[in-house]
């Protein structure tokens, strides 16, 4: 009732959701073949697939504030799903061939709906190795030289790589 006596006319609800519960990501990467790779590997690829997970809807992702070193990600390739999960190619710089690079989404970067920053850092790594090893071939006999015809049964031969090599694969 007002002050001169009217009665109201009906009741007024209000309500509302109250969300504090901060996004997480996780990132992960994969060759470009779509096989999981996970964070420190070392690969003969020169691209990765660069997968960012986060739990919630973002509506800001923007690889600008994403800190890299030893790469770049390419923009062009960016895609998205559902606002949850974001796709990105990353190619590793060279120095001599082999590249360490770092990838990290720092605490407070992304943000929800309601405006909750994403919570924790999160950082994934990955070596690129293209460099294909060198065998170099001799024999401890300085008699025997490459291409040589011997009758000898056999020769001691000494295989060195330029490169550590897996035996298995050898």
């Amino acid at each position: 009732t007002d002050s001169v006596g009217n009665d109201n006319s009906g009741t007024a609800d209000f309500s509302w959701n109250y969300d504090n519960e901060r996004p997480v990501f996780t990132i992960s990467g994969s060759i470009i073949t779509n096989n999981n790779m996970a964070s420190g590997l070392t690969t003969n690829d020169a691209s990765i697939n660069v997968i960012f997970r986060s739990t919630k809807p973002i509506v800001d992702f923007s690889l600008t504030m994403i800190d890299v070193s030893g790469g770049e990600f390419d923009i062009d390739t960016l895609t998205s799903d559902n606002s949850r999960v974001f796709t990105v190619i990353f190619t590793a710089n060279y120095d001599n061939s082999y590249s360490s690079t770092s990838i990290t989404i720092y605490d407070g970067s992304f943000n929800d709906e309601y405006t909750n920053d994403n919570s924790g850092t999160v950082s994934f790594s990955w070596n690129s190795d293209v460099i294909k090893p060198i065998m170099t071939i001799s024999s401890d006999n300085l008699t025997y030289n490459s291409g040589l015809i011997t009758n000898d049964i056999s020769i001691n031969l000494e295989f060195i790589s330029s490169k550590t090599i897996n035996l298995d694969t050898f």
